[in-house]
């Protein structure tokens, strides 16, 4: 097994099973700390709410209140869930792809849980830099492909009659080495030229 990586946290590793390549959620520093504020006041105001909910309860107050208090609570917990998958992207995310002459599978973690997309490389054409990718990055660049799905990234292909895109953490250059190290892990698949 040979282990290299780069100074921008991308790391690859090469094995019997293929070419591995592991991808950390970019470290904004900013974000990371404005999304701990929020999920702490967040917390502390839902608890506040369930203390005023179970309150209600014992003073047996209208249902009109009760009603406001029990929809709030779970727009609460949808809210508080999304910024805490956001948060633990921001501290552990990854995107782990590894190619070998049969599979490309993609996969977006965070700690120990990850989603899997597995494609047979027979069926995969067109793999390169996403022009679109500038286009879509939010305002705020935290991109968390379990909560944004598979549309956005900065590198892509065409694999049956749709387009998928992986590397949301990626900038044009560092996409570019990544695409690189794909098409040399399966030659015969893909030619090297730039993209």
């Amino acid at each position: 097994m040979t282990d290299a990586a780069t100074e921008s946290g991308i790391r690859w590793s090469r094995s019997s099973n293929g070419l591995t390549i592991h991808i950390s959620a970019r470290r904004n520093w900013f974000a990371r700390i404005f999304c701990g504020f929020v999920l702490v006041f967040w917390t502390y105001a839902g608890i506040q709410y369930w203390i005023q909910f179970y309150q209600s309860f014992a003073e047996d107050r209208a249902a009109n209140e009760m009603l406001f208090v029990s929809v709030w609570l779970v727009g609460w917990a949808a809210g508080w869930l999304y910024v805490a998958v956001i948060c633990a992207w921001l501290w552990a995310g990854f995107q782990r792809i590894t190619v070998n002459r049969r599979r490309l599978q993609i996969s977006d973690g965070v700690f120990i849980v990850a989603r899997n997309r597995s494609f047979d490389m027979a069926g995969i054409s067109n793999l390169e830099i996403n022009p679109g990718a500038e286009q879509k990055t939010p305002i705020i660049p935290v991109l968390v492909p379990i909560l944004l799905g598979r549309d956005v990234g900065r590198l892509r292909f065409d694999h049956g009659y749709r387009t998928h895109t992986f590397g949301p953490a990626l900038n044009l250059a560092e996409g570019q080495q990544v695409l690189d190290l794909l098409k040399k892990a399966v030659p015969e698949k893909f030619r090297l030229e730039r993209a």
